[in-house]
């Protein structure tokens, strides 16, 4: 992801954006699998013992304790969500700047590939023909009638 982001290609930010897409669609089923089969939290937690303040957690009501796994899970879940609006961001930044810079134009030459950025035409360039366009054409169509301004007084 740094290489893509420190790079300007937004190529390579897609397969870390789907990576963590897919991590948070597994977190999120496995919250749901644990809460669906797991019977007893507290039972869970003294088999744990790797766990933090573990004697602290099993003296809390079972519905408290309950509750404080639910809201990690969720706060862990948020965190993923943000990481993952993060990349997106970057993403498309990256896609806005490039667009910004121009429309880049292939030229096939015989040794290599060069691109070209060509700026926009001037505005005479443009205008000069601007008689010729079919919108411009006015074949038997009477013009609109000219502005007035509104009478106030009434």
């Amino acid at each position: 992801m740094v290489y893509g982001a420190v790079k300007g290609n937004p190529r390579y930010l897609m397969p870390f954006f789907c990576l963590q897409v897919f991590d948070f669609c597994i977190a999120s089923l496995t919250v749901v699998g644990y809460f669906s089969y797991m019977p007893d939290v507290r039972q869970t937690i003294a088999r744990n013992p790797s766990i933090p303040y573990q004697s602290e957690l099993l003296k809390l009501d079972t519905q408290w304790l309950s509750l404080i796994v639910l809201l990690t899970f969720i706060a862990l879940m948020l965190v993923k969500a943000y990481f993952i609006g993060v990349v997106w961001s970057c993403y498309k930044f990256l896609i806005y700047r490039n667009a910004a810079r121009g429309i880049a134009v292939s030229i096939n030459d015989v040794d290599s590939q060069i691109n070209v950025f060509l700026p926009p035409p001037d505005y005479e360039t443009v205008t000069k023909d601007v008689k010729n366009f079919p919108v411009f054409q006015t074949s038997g169509v009477p013009p609109p009638p000219p502005y007035t301004p509104r009478d106030e007084s009434i």
